[in-house]
């Protein structure tokens, strides 16, 4: 059941103090935000300008869109935003009654829907904070937005040389990606590219911007993905190389 929220309540008056995500087997794995983190979130989703108290929605209507990450505030709430990447739009949901009954619902309007996502990698950033090789192998490219195709597969890929597969390698920073996709993601696949790289006919590299962050998705033609944050200037660097090899 849908309920208002607080007579006099703002979402610019809570505080965050923990982001967390839940596992496939209902674990937490979560870190603490520092004062500075829950200025810098605030101040980069400004929900309260955004924000409408809704009642025409639930739990199960929302369980098909996108499930971001959740976010504890210094009163014992609980904030969990998802995405419906066809609306752009992001959902809230608060329980500000412990489960006793109902639940607040927030609907987040387009304007910020990029600032939003932007919000939750980085959250994603810290909360998987491994770095490692993820042994990217491609034999072609393609510069631009794949979401302008219907398919993967019909990207115009131009193949790469040994040499140019070389260079790109060199500039990847791959001891750098982080894998924030022990959780679902599924946003990932949503995201406009900046460019492509094919891994073979079935998986794809697609590489996008989302505000300050760099994400990877590694996208298979039936529809599971990867997902990976990598140093921006690694995208910037291989973009401008791939212009050189069109």
């Amino acid at each position: 059941m849908a309920i208002p929220a607080p007579v006099g309540s703002s979402l610019d008056d809570l505080t965050y103090t923990k982001a967390f995500v839940m596992t496939h087997s209902e674990a937490e794995i979560s870190t603490l935000l520092s004062s500075a983190q829950n200025t810098y979130l605030k101040n980069l989703m400004a929900l309260a300008d955004h924000a409408t108290v809704i009642y025409d929605t639930d739990l199960n209507q929302l369980s098909a869109l996108s499930e971001l990450n959740g976010i504890r505030t210094s009163n014992g709430l609980y904030m969990y935003f998802l995405a419906d990447p066809a609306t752009k739009t992001i959902y809230i949901t608060i329980d500000y009654n412990s489960e006793k009954y109902g639940m607040t619902y927030y609907r987040i309007d387009s304007a910020v829907y990029e600032k939003v996502l932007e919000a939750n990698f980085y959250l994603s950033g810290l909360i998987y904070t491994t770095k490692a090789d993820a042994n990217p192998t491609y034999t072609g490219f393609y510069v631009g937005d794949h979401l302008n195709y219907d398919k993967l597969t019909d990207l115009p890929i131009t193949p790469l040389t040994s040499a140019q597969i070389t260079t790109i390698d060199g500039l990847l920073q791959r001891s750098s990606w982080q894998n924030i996709s022990s959780f679902t993601f599924t946003i990932g696949q949503t995201l406009n590219s900046a460019f492509v790289l094919k891994k073979d006919s079935t998986h794809f590299y697609i590489f996008s911007q989302v505000g300050s962050k760099s994400v990877v998705t590694l996208q298979t033609v039936d529809g599971g993905s990867q997902v990976y944050l990598i140093p921006g200037s690694a995208l910037s660097d291989v973009l401008n190389a791939l212009k050189t090899m069109k």
